[in-house]
């Protein structure tokens, strides 16, 4: 029996699984079900096998190991997620996806639809908290005119970055908002930031936080460092890593596609040391249950 409990290095640790959905199977079950199969309906304990389903005894109930779950309707094998996940991990569109799986297009779409909606409701970061560093940015094709702030046809993206508190973790967040005016800044701040952050900007006047916060900007136009502690250098390091990688994969980007890639960023930037990011997307695939699906 392959063991399912090892710390995997990427797609080649899971050789065994791509090459047998048998197998594939089993480590979906044993990732939802690690103290043991309990009933998809009533959470029950007693089950008893049928065939390839199971049967709760407590409420007679008829579940497979997918019952509940997103792989319950996908037209892809437990395999073709798995070498889904990976591709992820590394940057994948759903025309590569669709040839790499060599499925239909609307299942890989569909898979990376799924994977970006369960990896945005990451628990990590619905409040940050601590020193966070707070900028935007602006994501549209290459045109004549003004660049930056007041860009004509441009998706306006703001960035929430934790900067390393006591566990030695950074943590980022962005969002897609629909300007930059002070009523839409300081409601996204007000619900990505927990009261008595201290907060950094630059010094456009919309950052203009109440006392719940410690506000700290600067101005851009002087200096991009006021001192070693006041900057958003690290959400701008952000910035400056994923915007080339996401442009370069996408030919274009829209407002609708446009917050799943972002939270697909999040996610592997936030989880980027993680041992073993395929069966920790899988825990959280698991876990996700979109009304529709």
């Amino acid at each position: 029996m392959i063991n399912t409990h090892f710390r995997s290095l990427g797609l080649y640790g899971y050789k065994a699984y791509i090459a047998n959905e048998a197998f594939a199977k089993a480590l979906l079950r044993s990732t939802r079900w690690p103290d043991g199969i309990t009933c998809a309906k009533c959470s029950g304990k007693k089950v008893r096998r049928i065939g390839g389903d199971y049967q709760c005894s407590s409420c007679r109930a008829h579940f497979s190991d997918t019952s509940g779950t997103i792989f319950s309707k996908s037209h892809l094998t437990i395999s073709q997620w798995i070498i889904a996940i990976g591709l992820v991990k590394i940057g994948v569109n759903a025309v590569g996806l669709e040839w790499a799986l060599g499925c239909q297009y609307k299942s890989a779409r569909r898979a990376l639809i799924l994977i970006r909606a369960a990896v945005a409701q990451d628990p990590i970061l619905q409040q940050l908290q601590g020193e966070i560093e707070v900028d935007e940015t602006y994501y549209g094709g290459r045109r004549k005119g003004k660049r930056g702030r007041g860009a004509a046809g441009k998706t306006i993206v703001l960035g929430f970055k934790r900067r390393k508190s006591k566990d030695g973790k950074s943590m980022v967040k962005t969002v897609v908002i629909p300007n930059v005016k002070e009523e839409t800044l300081t409601r996204a701040i007000n619900c990505y930031v927990k009261p008595g952050s201290t907060v950094y900007t630059d010094g456009l006047s919309s950052y203009d936080l109440d006392d719940r916060y410690q506000h700290l900007p600067f101005d851009h136009s002087i200096n991009f460092i006021k001192s070693p502690v006041i900057h958003t250098q690290g959400i701008e390091g952000h910035w400056g890593h994923t915007k080339p990688i996401t442009k370069s994969r996408y030919r274009k980007l829209t407002k609708k596609n446009l917050p799943g890639i972002c939270a697909e960023n999040d996610f592997k930037t936030n989880h980027r040391k993680n041992p073993d990011f395929i069966k920790l997307t899988l825990e959280t695939l698991l876990q996700f249950h979109p009304l529709n699906t």
